[in-house]
């Protein structure tokens, strides 16, 4: 669980390494979804499922997340090609915005480059989800 005051701290100081946006098509993400369905199981976590799953829609949320996760590649400067999907993880606490989480070799990819946080801002209607990313460094 992230110390949300530490980790401010620790971001007040931080500078920008990279910046990330994307946008995804929800309809032609449904398609995607629909001719391949065992590749939910590739692209994201089981939180995350389980977050998506909650809602009536589950796509919006699934595009949403595929959305910050290419982002996020992208502030890092890799790409998300470099990357497995399910190492870069929209994480929520309560009360809190949604974050990057990174794992394995996104992580290490992170650490290599000195990124010790994230900025992350996620919005979806019903025809397109949108991410934008901010990877900080100290």
């Amino acid at each position: 669980m992230i110390n949300h005051l530490a980790y401010k701290d620790k971001i007040s100081s931080s500078r920008i390494y990279g910046i990330g946006v994307d946008a995804v098509d929800i309809e032609r993400f449904r398609a995607v979804l629909a001719r391949r369905p065992g590749l939910v199981n590739r692209l994201y976590t089981e939180d995350e499922l389980h977050y998506a799953y909650k809602a009536s829609d589950p796509t919006q949320r699934l595009a949403a997340r595929f959305a910050a996760k290419e982002a996020a590649a992208k502030a890092m400067g890799t790409g998300i090609w470099q990357l497995h999907f399910a190492n870069v993880e929209v994480t929520r606490q309560r009360g809190h915005p949604p974050s990057i989480s990174l794992h394995e070799r996104a992580r290490h990819i992170a650490d290599e480059r000195g990124i010790v946080g994230w900025h992350l801002s996620i919005t979806h209607t019903d025809i397109v989800a949108m991410a934008f990313t901010v990877a900080l460094y100290e």
